[in-house]
């Protein structure tokens, strides 16, 4: 009896080491469940710098960066007010309306004009994750109009359309997910304008604020 007593009790003091040796200790950061699925860092400080880009041919036409600040979230799948960082920049451009009224009950035809306003300018928003990996999942929605400057080009596509002095506009819209290293530069999109040949590059690069 005295055997079988001494048994157990070596039992249970090596059960409990084991256990002890699986449990981390106290503060201890847990570690992933999976290597797909590492685990995700919250507020992390971060600066995202978005660069617009045009090229016609291997010419560029225009290049505009925007910076925005913000912290790394859980989930960087969808966006929601405080979880990521938006910008909206632009402005209100005019554009006449010309109404030709026909002619009746003996009255001349007559012309009337108005002035409606367009919203041209950019918006993005964005929101980053931080993973266990040292990567960082990116993702932006990037909206923007503009009026087209190049006369040739705005005269090309009014006379096409049949339209006189009016104002041509453009608009690009994209949303993705990258996964980059802090401090890497990576291309977000590229895409032609299938009208003027024009191409639209979206760069981006983010940097973790010391």
């Amino acid at each position: 009896m005295k055997k079988r007593v001494m048994m157990a009790a070596l039992a249970a003091m090596v059960w409990g080491v084991t256990a002890a040796a699986q449990d981390p200790p106290p503060g201890a950061r847990p570690q992933p469940t999976s290597p797909t699925s590492p685990r995700q860092v919250q507020n992390i400080p971060l600066e995202l710098q978005v660069v617009i880009a045009r090229y016609q041919g291997d010419k560029r036409v225009s290049s505009l960066p925007y910076v925005l600040s913000l912290k790394s979230r859980p989930v960087a799948t969808t966006f929601s007010p405080g979880s990521g960082a938006s910008l909206r920049l632009g402005s209100r451009v005019p554009v006449r309306k010309e109404a030709v009224i026909p002619a009746a009950d003996g009255k001349p035809a007559t012309t009337s004009n108005t002035v409606n306003y367009e919203n041209v300018g950019t918006n993005i928003d964005a929101g980053v994750s931080a993973l266990e990996d040292g990567r960082y999942e990116v993702t932006i929605t990037i909206s923007e109009s503009s009026v087209i400057t190049d006369n040739k080009l705005a005269s090309d596509l009014r006379g096409a359309a049949g339209m006189g002095e009016y104002p041509v506009f453009r608009s690009y819209q994209s949303t993705n997910t990258l996964f980059v290293k802090e401090g890497q530069t990576t291309q977000f999109t590229a895409a032609s304008d299938r009208v003027s040949g024009e191409v639209v590059r979206v760069e981006v690069k983010l940097t973790v604020v010391k």
